[in-house]
């Protein structure tokens, strides 16, 4: 085995905190990676699942973080006050603050406008990527150059905005087993247009500017003619979270084999879906696709993540159910695109007042693949453990490789 990679979805109730350690036998050198960390309202269980999540002191590579809302990044706080973060990757914020202020606030009525600041002096020194929305003229094209997190790639610079294009990989290029693609399906011309409307809204006897939308007072007192210029540029709240895959960087070399707890399916009514698996196994399907709020059903999130993946859903076996199983953001053909799906699952908090997961959406989902609920009790934690080992006598199956050994 020439890498392990122990994927946790904690149990911390309607919110988000998935964790990886990317393991290499014999060598002292462990990969730590988080996507999200929050959770509504901000609970003990969250501290508890962060303090155990690692021992004390360790250091956190790379957060991602997939949007702004409180769910999602309460606990970035405490997750630093715990353990040191090197990189902070998450969508492009020069410059468009402005619009995550704007989108909080309608999507879930807190005008809170110091939302990307608080993040950002969370997590410290943190280096920060910023993940640029969809240019039109990118065409979802692909670059094969990994971008290696380490000090000296960054030229000493606080932030840097790439493009979403070049695979993310932690440590040196030399061993390049792992890596994680990140995807903003935002576009750069719906931004443009949405500031152009609300430069145009009439506040206090004047127009209204971008710096306005920085003041509380301005947020609430202009909030329907805020929600007319935002529909009319979008189709709803929650569209535009930053997914991640996280996956086996090199298949020609290397073959992989996954293990899920036995306990995934404890929980929801997955049973009358598919028949209880006491230790579920995959070859080759090592890819774990998160993907925060994202709007699947109203906007062409889908289309983005086809043209960004090209060809890689086929090696997706795990999936994170968007907006913790909601009906308003999910579309089957996520489903029939991630055609190779193992695992799915939905986080949610038990009882909540959203009603998530969608009773519909575990149903539907139930009949492509195992499907599980994670909740706010610790016995309902999600563990996928990947080895890695090098190839010797390939076969292809279905488009897939396997090995003899």
């Amino acid at each position: 085995m020439e890498l392990q990679v122990i994927r946790t979805i904690h149990p911390v109730g309607k919110g988000a905190f998935y964790g990886e350690i990317l393991h290499r036998p014999g060598v002292n050198d462990d990969k730590h990676i988080v996507y999200d960390c929050g959770v509504m309202p901000l609970s003990n269980r969250l501290k508890e699942e962060i303090g155990n999540f690692l021992p004390k002191d360790s250091t956190i590579d790379v957060l991602f973080i997939s949007h702004f809302h409180a769910d999602h990044v309460n606990g970035i706080k405490l997750l630093a006050e715990k353990y040191k973060i090197k990189h902070l990757v998450l969508p492009q914020i020069d410059r468009y603050d402005w619009f995550y202020i704007v989108e909080n606030y309608l999507t879930t009525g807190t005008a809170d406008v110091n939302v990307v600041s608080d993040v950002q002096a969370s997590v410290g020194d943190a280096r920060v990527i910023e993940v640029a929305p969809i240019e039109e003229n990118q065409n979802g094209a692909v670059s094969d150059e990994p971008m290696v997190l380490d000090d000296s790639k960054l030229d000493g610079s606080k932030s840097t905005i790439i493009n979403g294009l070049s695979p993310i990989v932690i440590g040196k290029q030399n061993f390049v087993l792992w890596h994680y693609i990140v995807v903003n399906p935002l576009k750069k011309a719906d931004l443009d247009a949405l500031r152009s409307a609300l430069e145009n809204i009439d506040y206090d006897g004047r127009k209204l500017t971008i710096d306005d939308l920085h003041k509380p007072e301005v947020l609430t007192a202009i909030r329907k003619e805020l929600q007319d210029a935002y529909s009319r540029v979008f189709k709803g709240g929650n569209e535009y979270s930053m997914c991640m895959l996280s996956e086996l960087a090199d298949r020609k070399l290397y073959y992989s084999y996954s293990r899920y707890n036995k306990r995934f399916l404890h929980c929801m009514d997955c049973d009358r879906y598919r028949p209880r698996c006491e230790e579920y196994r995959s070859y080759g399907v090592d890819g774990g696709l998160y993907c925060g709020d994202a709007d699947f059903l109203h906007c062409d999130t889908l289309e983005c993540l086809k043209k960004r993946l090209g060809g890689r859903e086929r090696f997706v076996g795990l999936l994170q159910l968007p907006h913790h199983g909601s009906k308003e953001n999910f579309n089957v053909d996520l489903l029939n695109w991630l055609y190779n799906l193992q695992v799915t699952f939905a986080c949610y908090g038990s009882p909540n007042r959203y009603n998530h997961p969608s009773s519909d959406v575990m149903g539907i989902t139930g009949t492509y693949c195992y499907v599980t609920g994670v909740n706010q009790f610790k016995s309902n934690v999600l563990t996928e453990r990947i080895e890695v080992c090098k190839m010797k006598e390939v076969k292809v199956v279905n488009g897939l490789a396997k090995t003899s050994d």
